[in-house]
């Protein structure tokens, strides 16, 4: 049985870890609780390490050729897990999911085609698509934290419609609202977009950090017949491997292969770096029971956060976490907008990411993003201080 609290949960404060290095430059303070960027503090599978360690150990550093066994590991991991069938011949490497996105807007669209996105959302959608010159267009999600977010069909619609939408860049599940889209919203968003024929660009990072009662389906398992999709995950959440830089894309459709390797091969991109297929291998192949055991210490650490602040604050609402280990929380009852970041950074300590990053078009939004995969400790501290700070 895996033990993730006495065997994988070594102190981050004093290495180069992002989350705990970097807030002196982030947030301008060292003294902070760091619950911000979505990066666990738990140590990977000790298969993964294993595997790493042989490859240090054979000291061949040199090119490197992609073993068919990596590929089997993805597929029967996806089929196992969400009964989504893949070929070994969908998949391409990218070194994140936002440049692989990059990667498929430069390969299907054209400059200044529209992209849909929907408010709340990971923040780089807006920048990767604006970056790759392309045109952004936002909607909101309908719905809050207590009666649950949905999808606004009808905007959409009259979006594909009327507005010449090319693409939608759709995140399941979602970030930072903790949504996982039931079947019947996915086959909603599958129907729009071939009636419109608007490519589906689903970024599916978290589909493995799934909360009890809930399941992630995947976008291709929706129609049998549709393949005007691009689907991209990456062991680099599930796991905690970011800093391998390995994702792949997972392109159904030949011609889109075909144009995407055009792309790839006019950027001369043959690849990633040996040791992130080594460390995905490993992860897919081994870390089954390690992520259950993460999955459940996210869990019990949303309900402890969520416990602790409402016991004090009973109108603070959450977003029910169904999926990924990051908390949507919103403080709108007890303070403006204008008073968020002293109250939430300045007295109660806490280094977080403010809801306004993930939804411009609400300036005056109260959320706060909370990391859940650390130690409970840390959580309990989080709650603990934020209680103090607002009730003064």
């Amino acid at each position: 049985m895996v033990d993730i609290l006495k065997d994988y949960s070594p102190d981050r404060s004093q290495t180069k870890a992002m989350k705990w290095h970097d807030l002196p430059e982030k947030f301008g303070a060292s003294d902070l609780v760091p619950v911000w960027i979505a990066d666990m503090d738990f140590a990977p599978a000790k298969e993964i390490k294993e595997a790493l360690q042989n490859f240090v150990e054979e000291q061949y550093y040199g090119y490197y050729s992609v073993p068919e066994s990596y590929y089997t590991a993805i597929v029967d991991w996806t089929k196992a897990q969400y009964n989504y069938e893949t070929k070994a011949e969908w998949y391409r490497f990218a070194p994140g999911v936002c440049t692989g996105i990059a990667f498929a807007l430069h390969a299907f669209t054209n400059e200044g085609d529209k992209v849909l996105i929907q408010n709340p959302v990971y923040n780089p959608f807006r920048t990767v698509i604006e970056e790759a010159n392309r045109t952004l267009v936002m909607q909101d999600l309908l719905g809050d934290d207590v009666q649950g977010y949905t999808i606004n069909f009808e905007a959409m619609e009259d979006a594909f419609k009327h507005d010449d939408i090319k693409a939608i860049l759709f995140c399941s599940p979602q970030n930072p609202t903790g949504r996982v889209w039931t079947k019947e919203e996915l086959t909603k968003v599958v129907d729009l977009c071939k009636a419109y024929d608007v490519l589906l660009l689903s970024d599916e990072i978290h589909r493995d950090l799934i909360m009890p009662g809930h399941e992630h389906i995947a976008i291709g398992n929706i129609d049998p017949d549709y393949d005007n999709y691009v689907l991209f995950a990456s062991p680099s959440k599930t796991f905690n491997l970011a800093g391998l830089n390995h994702s792949f894309l997972v392109v159904p459709n030949a011609e889109k292969r075909v144009k995407l390797d055009t792309f790839l091969h006019s950027i001369h991109l043959t690849g990633g770096q040996p040791a992130g297929y080594i460390a995905a291998e490993a992860a897919y192949t081994h870390g089954g029971e390690w992520l259950d055991a993460v999955n459940e210490i996210i869990w019990s650490n949303y309900n402890l956060l969520k416990d602790t602040i409402q016991a004090a604050l009973p109108e603070v609402t959450f977003s029910d976490l169904e999926g990924t280990y990051l908390a949507w929380l919103d403080l709108g009852a007890y303070m403006k907008s204008a008073d968020l970041e002293d109250i939430v950074q300045n007295k109660a300590k806490l280094a977080v990411n403010y809801g306004t990053l993930y939804w411009p078009t609400n300036a005056d939004d109260t959320h706060i993003r909370i990391n859940l995969a650390t130690r409970p400790e840390i959580i309990e501290t989080a709650a603990k201080n934020l209680v103090a700070a607002i009730k003064g």
